[in-house]
């Protein structure tokens, strides 16, 4: 890609200039290899922040993180805060994209430069010691290197402390005041807040890969993430794109109980962990404590073995047998998925026999309730409710990408100095001064350090001249090396444990490539199914009745056009870009189906010029060739004369070699005319060849096109297959004719039928369109690799070449491919499109 290309040529680039720019160094050691001395760097980074953070307040933070990052590691980060709340997280994206688009021109005018530099050096040193010019020049770089490194790094403190002033005049200032500018477009460190966006930019190609740093400037990082976020990273391949926050991983599912009900009863918290196990339980308590609610499902109960994909109630999910262990990944309501049904037809048992209420206060006392939470979340309950609670777990925290991708560091690929910028977010995932001060600000300004029984916490500010200075969590490091509010206890022990509980779900570190028309697709069929999932996990539905009529909801969605896409970014404005991408990629198969049109026609040109010279260069050919063999006989006959001559034989030689010559005279015109008429025949099969290539690939386009945001580009697409394999049938009757076959049987033989186009016109239960790509057989496969390899990433690679065949095989809407036969057969199968675009079935 465009994007890996200029990294590649600007680190190249980066080797033939002085050593202390601030816009290049060596990738690999940050030393220059005769001196002690770091180069300096100033690094450009864009980061999110939740409300609107004051300027003043930024450019103040700004420049005490700088303070430590200059002297320290000889780097300067300008800082940009960007507010994301929604709608407003489209200009953090376009302004990304922005930024990028001039770092990238910065850098194609680099290289083009000193590509011109080096041409004209090279002319100007033709005819000079090149050996000893490259030594005085190396020994001059190293005379100056000290002083130009230095006077770099005075200009940087600058920057940061500003420039006292030292003109002596006091009506005239000429000090500076303190500020990061970037001479030069630049994109460095930036942050990733969502699984899709952080796959959407690996898969463009603008994201700089961090693997080769975890054994110099990121080495420190493996001993303070959990695995689990640099295995995310990965999205199921072999490198790291990225640096997740380091955090809490999910969360539990408790089944809750009333301690002092389960001792006055005689049961056993550790023994109930399943809603059957709760059954003779929840009876007693129903018999015996009127005005204690046996089963409150406070916040709804979804099934035990099985997790949704995304928000809880969404319409796919993963389905685990009783181990514990995922055997496929399914919709929630398919008759086969049993699990669902049973759980669902249990709460209203449960509903049915007075153990839940129709809806739950709260505060009302109950025997056993079903909860998330972290780690330290039942002594917490206790405390806020009053009351003894024992609990058993229900579910495991699960680490999926949502949870673990959703906020990411990055390097842009268009960064001039990605181990620095790799040793950058190091710090703010390793160092506590540099993460808090990034969190909370500068203390006594933004913040203020109180000591809560021997342990530092944040105080933040009411309404004073600090206020102003507001940061995610998530976007500024680890959470674990911060310190805590003033007021909230700190957890750091129970989210370790938590994480080490933590078990990856189906599709942990892999994110599917999803078109917005499937997306949408699959956003239409979770809206369906999340009108019911409230009432079925508190029991309020007939489940074999409510399963019926969301089945035939899902059986009726239609593939989405152009008014559902624009209407689903309204809601998601920060897809827009991805919407974007996929009409630049389907006008690009546009006009390469367009080209296949082209192609064709010249095939077709090429066949009908020889269909009118075959017969005339057939009969040359044989005309030659008879004058050969002809030829040939006159040799042999004055060769035999000359044997038999007893006198003359000086005339009959002449005789000999005069028909010798003619017959190599001969043998020429023949196999000119030969190859003649053999070029003809094998130019004709090769237009049939060509022909049928662009027809196929013209068709390849309008099948795959479909998965796009656009309606109108398919329709154009289409029109160019059908032309493209119309002209193929017409180069294939017109060969065959030439080639001597039957041309009835080359009618039929070149015959095209097209058929419906299935994305406007969906035929049967277009919901199995939703799950076609989750293929079954893949899922499990893939689940049976993890469990059989000791090496998880043996089983990730195999998750990722099984993958790639589930993408070409379920990508686009089912249809017959075009098949394509010897140099007599050809079968294009692609939908008939008026001239107005309309499909005609």
């Amino acid at each position: 890609m465009k994007m890996k290309r200029l990294l590649g040529g600007f680190l190249a680039l980066c080797m033939t200039l002085p050593l202390a720019l601030t816009g290049c160094q060596k990738e690999a050691d940050d030393l220059d290899s005769n001196t002690s001395i770091r180069r300096n760097v100033v690094l450009n980074m864009y980061i999110l922040t939740d409300k609107e953070t004051k300027p003043e307040q930024a450019e103040a933070v700004e420049l005490a993180l700088n303070e430590i990052l200059l002297p320290d590691y000889r780097t300067v980060v300008k800082l940009n805060y960007i507010t994301s709340d929604g709608a407003d997280e489209a200009l953090y994206w376009d302004t990304i994209d922005a930024v990028e688009e001039e770092a990238v021109a910065y850098i194609e005018k680099l290289e083009a430069e000193a590509e011109a530099k080096k041409q004209a050096e090279k002319e100007a040193n033709k005819n000079k010691n090149s050996s000893e010019n490259k030594k005085s020049d190396e020994e001059a770089s190293q005379e100056d290197l000290k002083k130009i490194v230095e006077s770099e790094y005075d200009r940087l403190v600058n920057m940061i402390y500003g420039k006292p002033d030292t003109d002596p005049d006091p009506d005239v200032d000429n000090s500076v005041t303190p500020g990061i500018v970037l001479e030069d477009p630049q994109l460095d460190i930036f942050v990733v807040n969502n699984p899709e966006k952080y796959r959407e930019l690996i898969d463009a190609g603008r994201l700089a890969p961090l693997d080769m740093y975890f054994n110099t400037t990121a080495k420190v990082l493996k001993s303070y993430m959990h695995p689990a976020f640099l295995e995310a990273a990965k999205l199921g391949g072999n490198i790291t794109y990225g640096i997740p926050t380091n955090k809490a991983i999910g969360q539990y599912e408790y089944i809750v109980f009333n301690k002092a009900l389960l001792d006055k009863y005689g049961y056993s918290a550790e023994n109930m962990t399943t809603l059957d196990d709760l059954r003779p339980y929840l009876a007693t308590i129903k018999a015996n404590e009127p005005g204690v609610v046996p089963l409150a499902l406070s916040e709804g109960v979804g099934p035990q073995f099985f997790d949704y994909l995304g928000e809880d109630g969404n319409a796919l999910g993963t389905y685990y047998d009783t181990n514990g262990h995922t055997v496929f990944l399914k919709s929630a309501y398919d008759p086969k998925v049993t699990v669902v049904k049973d759980h669902f037809n249990k709460v209203r048992e449960y509903r049915l026999a007075g153990y839940i209420p129709a809806t739950y206060t709260e505060g009302t006392p109950f025997a056993v309730d079903i909860r998330k939470g972290y780690a330290y979340s039942p002594a917490q309950w206790s405390e806020a409710d009053g009351v003894e609670y024992d609990y058993s777990i229900y579910k495991m925290p699960i680490a999926e990408n949502e949870n673990t991708l959703d906020s990411v560091f990055v390097v842009s690929s268009a960064s001039r100095n990605p181990d620095r910028a790799a040793e950058i977010i190091t710090l703010f995932s390793t160092n506590p001064v540099l993460a808090n001060m990034l969190q909370y600000g500068i203390e006594e300004v933004n913040y203020y350090e109180i000591d809560d029984n021997g342990e530092k916490k944040v105080k933040l500010p009411d309404s004073n001249a600090g206020a102003g200075y507001y940061m995610n969590n998530d976007y500024t490091g680890n959470h674990y090396i911060k310190m805590p509010l003033l007021g909230e206890d700190n957890h750091i022990d129970d989210y370790i444990k938590q994480n080490n509980d933590s078990v990856y779900s189906l599709a942990f570190a892999y994110q599917p490539t999803l078109w917005l028309r499937k997306e949408v697709l699959v956003a239409q069929a979770n809206n369906i199914s999340q009108q019911y999932y409230a009432g079925l996990s508190r029991g309020d539905y007939d489940v074999n009745s409510v399963f019926a009529q969301i089945n035939a909801q899902l059986s009726q969605i239609q593939n989405v056009d152009e008014a559902d896409i624009l209407a689903w970014l309204e809601e998601n404005p920060g897809r827009m870009s991805k919407y974007n991408a996929e009409i630049k990629a389907a006008t690009l198969l546009k006009d390469e189906a367009k080209e296949a049109v082209e192609t064709a026609k010249k095939a077709l040109e090429t066949v009908t010029a020889n269909a009118e010279n075959f017969n005339a260069a057939k009969k040359e050919a044989d005309k030659k060739n008879r004058e050969y063999t002809d030829a040939e006989a006159a040799v042999t006959k004055a060769k035999d004369a000359y044997n038999k001559a007893d006198s003359g034989k000086e005339a009959l030689k002449e005789a000999y070699n005069e028909a010798k010559a003619a017959s190599t005279e001969a043998k020429k015109a023949a196999q000119a005319a030969t190859k003649a008429y053999e070029d003809m025949i094998t130019s004709t099969k090769r237009a049939v060849d060509d022909a049928k290539a662009a027809a196929k690939k013209a068709a390849e386009n309008a099948e795959t096109i479909v998965i796009y945001a656009t309606d109108t580009l398919p329709a154009e697409t289409e029109m160019y297959a059908v032309e493209a394999a119309n002209l193929a049938a017409e180069v294939e009757q017109k060969a065959t004719k030439v080639l001597g076959k039957d041309e009835e049987q080359a009618s039929e033989e070149t015959s095209v039928t097209p058929p419906v186009r299935e994305d406007t016109t969906v035929a049967g239960n277009a919901f199995e369109e939703i799950v076609k790509y989750l293929d079954d057989d893949y899922y499990t496969n893939f689940f049976a690799a993890r469990e059989a390899t000791e090496s998880y990433s043996a089983a990730v690679e195999y998750f990722d070449i099984r993958n790639k065949h589930i993408i070409e095989k379920n990508e686009v809407v089912d249809q017959n491919k075009m098949l394509v036969g010897d140099t007599e057969n050809v079968t294009v199968d692609i939908p008939t499109v008026s001239i107005d675009g309309t499909i005609i079935s």
